[in-house]
């Protein structure tokens, strides 16, 4: 079972705007999609999704739910770290 506490590491936890911007690009890259066609599909601008991945501007729960949707898994699997062999966020 997926632990919702994120451990935490030497150096603190990952600000979720990192762990979603991660799980975003891994699950882009496992289809062969770009950001531009993500921010397409949830009708968002490139620079507008690039802002909020780096935490420049808020995510909200409507984008959340959009970018789960079109990357068809559940807004949960976007904000959970992925964890390495030992139970520690992967880098």
């Amino acid at each position: 079972m997926t632990s919702l506490v994120q451990p935490l590491r030497e150096d603190g936890p990952l600000p979720l705007h990192r762990i979603l911007a991660r799980n975003v690009g891994r699950i882009l890259g496992e289809h062969g999609l770009s950001r531009a066609s993500l921010a397409r599909a949830i009708g968002m601008s490139g620079p507008g999704l690039t802002m909020k991945l780096n935490g420049k501007r808020p995510v909200d729960l409507t984008d959340l739910e959009l970018l789960a949707a079109a990357l068809g898994v559940k807004p949960t699997d976007l904000l959970l770290p992925q964890m390495d062999s030992n139970h520690q966020p992967s880098d």
